[in-house]
């Protein structure tokens, strides 16, 4: 294989997404035509980022970029998931062979879409004409793994309302907190020398929003806030007024939270996010909640306090039956979709670490 096909192809595999862009990957070139995806342990949210579960989703979203941009260089990639039990860093062995038939797996306009995609915040018109709709509906899960798709205005409303708790927990957890202003590029200047963490641009604040925040990068300011006027709660709800403004909230439910089934599932989502691009639509995953509950039911409290535990737990567990899930499966995030302007910044991205072995 030509190895500066096998370059760019990884190239399109690191414009995946990753908590607070933590973009937690390192690829082995083990020869001509196979390389290696290793994770990197606890580069993202050592609280959020439970057994690496967050970083894995994220490996399923880089090898499905690796499988478009194989196509679209004329490969075909073969992945084999966790090929070592020694290495449990190692996700994937990913074999490229020529597509002489020249198949296409996927439809056209989704390798434009890897370079496109990002997160989007901002408010999403409502409606979606019933012909986008359909392309949404004929998405199918795999292994197990289901999407669940939401237009009802009823729908929507109540499950922002339990989506948003995350944020409020997060601002009344000082670990939290400290985690996530810690990782927060407050200029353009620092943003493009890191090319990783939280650019507070892709927040589309607006300049008294920002200036608030800003504020609350100290621990004892937002402290204070939250005792005066319920800080958190208003800026929970804020966050919900912005879910419901969607045209389309959907949830990913998985089996089991193995981690092929976190890869396959990153995988699903990255097709979702792919797709919504292609079609000229906004899309944004909320993921705090889900990633808590995980954390809680593992580890237990610590850090966040009994109270904001069960808030975390109980939504978690209204939203479980609300969508008439099994109790053996587990919600690992939850995503909306819709109409919206373009965003206001994008976050960068490192060169790839690319190891010859």
């Amino acid at each position: 294989m030509n190895n500066d096909i096998l370059k760019k192809i990884i190239e399109y595999g690191t414009q995946a997404p990753s908590g607070d862009n933590s973009q937690p990957w390192v690829f082995t070139i083990i020869n001509d035509d196979i390389i290696g995806l290793y994770n990197v342990p606890c580069r993202d949210n050592p609280i959020l980022n439970v057994h690496e579960g967050g970083s894995l989703v994220s490996h399923g979203a880089v090898i499905l970029n690796i499988r478009i941009a194989s196509e679209y260089f004329g490969y075909k990639a073969d992945i084999s998931y966790f090929p070592d039990i020694l290495d449990e860093n190692l996700v994937a062995k990913i074999t490229f062979n020529k597509n002489e038939k020249g198949l296409s797996t996927y439809e056209e306009g989704l390798f434009d879409s890897i370079y496109k995609r990002c997160t989007n915040r901002k408010h999403y018109s409502k409606d979606l004409s019933v012909s986008i709709k359909s392309e949404f509906d004929k998405i199918d899960g795999f292994d197990g793994i289901k999407v669940k798709l939401f237009y009802n205005e009823k729908d929507k409303n109540f499950i922002s309302s339990i989506i948003c708790l995350s944020e409020e927990i997060i601002l009344k957890t000082k670990e939290l907190h400290n985690l996530l202003f810690g990782d927060v590029a407050w200029s353009k200047k620092e943003e493009s020398t890191k090319k990783h963490g939280l650019y507070v641009k892709t927040l589309e604040f607006n300049p008294v929003q920002f200036f608030v925040f800003w504020l609350c990068r100290k621990w004892k300011n937002i402290s204070f806030l939250n005792k005066k006027i319920n800080f958190a709660h208003i800026v929970g709800e804020q966050n919900s007024d912005i879910y419901r403004s969607s045209g389309i909230i959907g949830l990913i439910i998985i089996p089991d939270v193995t981690n092929i089934t976190y890869v396959k599932a990153g995988e699903i989502l990255q097709y979702i996010w792919l797709k919504s691009t292609n079609l000229g639509l906004g899309f944004q995953p909320v993921t705090g909640l889900f990633f808590l509950n995980e954390r809680i039911k593992i580890f237990g409290n610590d850090p966040i306090s009994r109270e904001n535990s069960k808030i975390i737990n109980d939504g978690y567990n209204t939203l479980k039956d609300f969508i008439r899930v099994s109790d053996t499966d587990t919600i690992l995030t939850s995503f909306r979709i819709g109409v919206s302007k373009k965003t206001s910044a994008r976050s960068s991205r490192l060169e790839p670490n690319i190891i010859l072995k």
